[in-house]
């Protein structure tokens, strides 16, 4: 009775009611505060601090820079609920096309995964040569 209940259970999958979001990035720029050694005490608050002013400021600025992005994309950004309706929309589509793909004769599929395998193979080839090389 227990096992019955469990497939019971797994056959009625909750989907979400959420709407899909498309066309947010989650991309902010960093706009960091403006912080000069005039508006930190940092003898105060780092005593017998070794790197320089200048640095500990950069790096003050940098954190507080990426702690606004990261706040832009927790308040702006897509609820989870959306990105998993984005997700679910994406792999309806997908298995949509897969079964299309699997109906096609024999023939066209062998032809349509050649191509497929031809274009990866190049796009990886471009995708390596764009890439800029570290120097030795």
């Amino acid at each position: 009775m227990p096992n019955q209940r469990r497939t019971e259970a797994a056959k009625r999958v909750r989907r979400g009611t959420a709407e899909p979001r498309w066309g947010w990035s989650g991309v902010a720029s960093l706009t960091g505060p403006q912080l000069s050694a005039s508006d930190i005490d940092l003898p105060r608050l780092l005593p017998g601090h070794q790197s320089s002013d200048a640095q500990i400021i950069q790096t003050l600025c940098d954190l507080g820079a990426r702690y606004r992005r990261y706040l832009h994309q927790d308040e702006f950004g897509p609820t989870r609920a959306e990105r998993m309706a984005s997700l679910r929309q994406l792999l309806d589509r997908f298995e949509r096309l897969v079964s299309r793909l699997h109906g096609l004769p024999e023939d066209l599929q062998l032809q349509l995964s050649g191509r497929l395998a031809r274009s990866a193979i190049s796009a990886e080839r471009e995708e390596t040569t764009s890439r800029p090389t570290a120097a030795t």
